[in-house]
């Protein structure tokens, strides 16, 4: 390839970027930062609607593994494919978040290891036809679309829970 070659080469991809840019521009909010914009329109639902959605529900992440969301305000969750379990506490706020608290822990090495105790709240807001949005950001989002799809009613990963807790030593159950 000559210096032609590669210049004229280079002219075509810069081209090619540009021209990018202008037929498939980057989301960027109205604050002038990027990532995905809220709807003007989305409101959030009430504490009472997430809990509702919440509550008793299975958060089936497939093959055995999921979170269940207890009514008394408790959660536990258990990943197959890492043979681990986590549990904690959750609720929902005033302000329509739900968070919750708590820990994974997993055999290591002879021994129990776990993840320390964390807290995640997550914000929802539901725009005019009937999408849920979530961020665990501040009110500038990121938003990202959320689904209850995945969500069953009832505790569906009670048995998947005990056979892969009951390995580890010193899980509280």
């Amino acid at each position: 390839m000559t210096g032609a070659d590669v210049y004229s080469a280079t002219k075509l991809l810069l081209a090619s970027f540009i021209l990018a840019a202008l037929v498939f521009p980057t989301v960027v909010r109205s604050d002038g930062f990027p990532g995905s914009p809220i709807p003007p329109d989305a409101a959030a639902p009430t504490p009472e609607e997430l809990f509702r959605l919440f509550a008793n529900h299975t958060e089936d992440w497939g093959r055995g593994s999921g979170k269940y969301w207890d009514p008394d305000g408790t959660w536990r969750a258990v990943n197959i494919s890492e043979n681990s379990v986590g549990s904690g506490t959750w609720y929902v706020t005033t302000a329509s978040r739900v968070c919750y608290e708590g820990s994974w822990y997993w055999n290591q090495d002879f021994d129990v290891a776990n993840s320390g105790s964390k807290k995640i709240c997550t914000r929802f807001r539901r725009d005019a036809k009937g999408m849920m949005w979530s961020t665990t950001k501040g009110l500038n989002g990121p938003w990202y679309p959320f689904s209850f799809e995945s969500f069953e009613y009832g505790n569906l990963i009670a048995r998947s829970y005990a056979d892969t807790a009951a390995p580890i030593a010193r899980v509280q159950q």
